[in-house]
């Protein structure tokens, strides 16, 4: 995942996704709420729409991305919905939080961008700033997501289209097996629609996890 292309993009299309939270926010929302979460760390944020979500929803959120033009946008867009969101620029994968930080982690179109030496990083560094019975709610590609296969395969199931990020596509059993060190409560098949600024809108297969630290 290369931080030039990001910066590019979110220069180029601002709040790419529009300006509501994704389903799978609203599904993590009701997760978190459940066992008792009350600070989460949004880790991959862009410019906020999910993060000022859950601050609505009454969480405490800090959210990370390594790229400033997207916290740029964050800012814009949280004073604009009258949020105390908080954001920090940092690299997922060696994120500045002491050990046990936070009751909850979120992480939703992020783990997929990574490559296969960077996913397990990720999720080593989110158990280590989770409480002991902290939360991680997360949500990945599929393998029987439409645009699995498309482009050039660059590692096993991650595939790269000219003008694109590489992105990888997920069993169940490899996502089962990357959260070896969390207790996987479930981990749960969905489709979600997403919406483009520009109007454009597909399907997308996602497995969405939810696991805990012990």
């Amino acid at each position: 995942m290369t931080l030039e292309y990001w910066r590019g993009r979110f220069v180029e299309a601002g709040r790419m996704w529009g300006e509501q939270p994704s389903d799978i926010t609203v599904h993590a929302a009701d997760d978190f709420g459940r066992r008792g979460v009350r600070s989460v760390l949004v880790a991959g944020c862009g410019y906020g729409r999910n993060a000022v979500f859950l601050s609505k929803m009454g969480y405490e959120v800090r959210g990370v991305d390594f790229c400033p033009e997207a916290l740029e946008l964050a800012d814009e867009f949280t004073a604009q919905q009258a949020c105390d969101t908080c954001y920090t620029l940092a690299d997922t994968l060696d994120l500045p939080f002491p050990d046990a930080s936070f009751d909850g982690v979120f992480s939703v179109n992020l783990l997929h961008v990574l490559n296969a030496r960077e996913r397990p990083q990720a999720l080593q560094e989110w158990r280590r700033v989770l409480r002991r019975g902290g939360v991680l709610c997360l949500a990945v590609l599929a393998l029987g997501d439409p645009s699995c296969g498309q482009g050039a395969e660059v590692e096993e199931n991650t595939f790269a289209r000219p003008g694109h990020h590489s992105t990888h596509f997920f069993s169940e059993g490899e996502l089962r097996g990357l959260l070896s060190e969390f207790n996987v409560e479930a981990i749960t098949g969905l489709s979600e629609e997403e919406s483009h600024a520009d109007g454009e809108r597909h399907i997308h297969r996602l497995l969405y996890a939810v696991a805990t630290v012990e």
